[in-house]
């Protein structure tokens, strides 16, 4: 599917691709890529897109659902200002992934076919039986019934649907399986001007991974928790997981869920009803991130287990610089979820991780409030909280005040091609 579209100071293109064979909305990405001069010029050669400027890749953010079309439905429209902004108005490649997700008490047992079939059949039953009710209007009784036969239909409707909801674990799979696909297609996606037989030669097209709330957490939790992970050194040449076309050459959190913990109501909440969880059962970025800074300072990187308590740490050959782009009060001015939203912390534990792991750059933290500049563009670390009564969790993608700063971070050296 081909978008072309003008909003924004440039003008550029949408394309939906899937990287699965079943060909599920839920795992698919959205391309958005810069027009070219020639292409505008001419108005023909739908294939030169090509952007001089570095792609931007970022995991959706849905509360960790989708497990079905219509939670994405709901969510797509604040997901896309994140690239309309990137793309739309600076000209930046972007690629925004859908992930599988979970469902309100779902179930990862899927359902068989007859099943489906049956619980649509009862739940049609009792559609039917309802609007006959309505329509009648006969009495009290019918009333009764109508409303029984509602709660009956929306309970078989829910309880089909529960089927096959995805955990963690398949979030970070789908993730991996989708920077796959990108890494073999990079150059049919228009994402480097690039040839393919410059990138064989071992010059790989440097993009910026990262995402937006808890598509950072399921982002975070691939490339520090998971054996997935394209940044781990246990990678062989082989690997699926090895990226051969692109690099993370930097991570950008967008206010990223980085903790999952147990003290918030509800972060408690949504790990149980959507991830089937407990909090401290589900893997935490920022916990999962102290213990490979405890790994590398006593170089015990492969005795460590992750949060979760299920799988070994991966051990990483070096994090990238890290931008994470947050608001100093994430829930419309309240503390509520700055425990989860813990982006500061997470910069001080990515600085306890570079200084025991022995890997050099410098550290910085960056407060703005639109537009102020930073004079420590190659800081390993670089975090900007958003000020503003305006700016939150809900409002940042579309904000300003994020469009500045990522116009900052993104042509700075800290994260453009070198």
């Amino acid at each position: 599917m081909t978008n072309p579209t003008g909003v924004g100071n440039f003008e550029y293109t949408v394309d939906r691709y899937y990287y699965t064979r079943e060909r599920r909305f839920e795992q698919s990405i959205d391309v958005y890529r810069p027009v070219s001069s020639t292409q505008r010029n001419n108005g023909h050669d739908t294939k030169e897109r090509q952007s001089s400027k570095i792609p931007v890749i970022l995991v959706m953010g849905s509360a960790w659902l989708g497990h079905k079309p219509y939670f994405y439905a709901m969510t797509n429209w604040w997901n896309s200002s994140a690239p309309k902004q990137i793309c739309g108005k600076l000209g930046h490649p972007c690629v925004s992934i859908r992930h599988s997700g979970g469902y309100f008490f779902g179930s990862e047992k899927n359902c068989s076919s007859s099943y489906s079939t049956k619980s649509w059949v009862l739940c049609l039953a009792s559609l039917t039986v309802s609007t006959i009710a309505v329509g009648v209007k006969v009495n009290l009784i019918s009333l009764s019934l109508n409303m029984k036969s509602v709660i009956a239909a929306v309970f078989l409707i829910w309880y089909q649907h529960r089927m096959g909801a995805a955990g963690i674990d398949e979030m970070v799979s789908d993730v991996s399986t989708a920077l796959g696909y990108i890494d073999a297609h990079a150059h049919e996606l228009g994402l480097s001007t690039l040839s393919k037989t410059d990138a064989i030669d071992g010059n790989k097209i440097p993009v910026v991974f990262g995402g937006y709330s808890s598509g950072a957490h399921v982002a975070a939790t691939l490339l520090t928790g998971s054996n997935l992970s394209p940044i781990a050194s246990s990678l062989d040449e082989d690997s699926n997981q090895k990226l051969k076309h692109i690099t993370i050459h930097s991570v950008l959190y967008i206010s990223g869920v980085l903790d999952v913990p147990p003290e918030s109501f509800v972060m408690t909440m949504l790990s149980r009803v959507v991830l089937r969880k407990l909090p401290s059962e589900v893997p935490s970025p920022l916990r999962t991130l102290l213990l490979h800074q405890h790994a590398a300072s006593h170089e015990e990187g492969t005795n460590h287990k992750t949060t979760d308590g299920q799988h070994k740490l991966p051990q990483l050959v070096s994090l990238p610089p890290h931008i994470l782009i947050g608001c100093q009060r994430e829930v419309f001015g309240w503390s509520v979820l700055d425990s989860a939203f813990c982006a500061s912390e997470y910069a001080n534990s990515l600085r306890l991780y570079r200084s025991g792991s022995r890997q050099k750059g410098k550290t910085s933290i960056v407060t703005v409030d639109a537009d102020k500049s930073n004079e420590n563009d190659n800081a390993f670390v670089r975090l900007i909280l958003l000020k503003g009564w305006s700016v939150n969790h809900w409002s940042i993608l579309s904000s300003a005040v994020l469009r500045n700063a990522l116009q900052k971070v993104l042509t700075d050296k800290g994260a453009n091609r070198r």
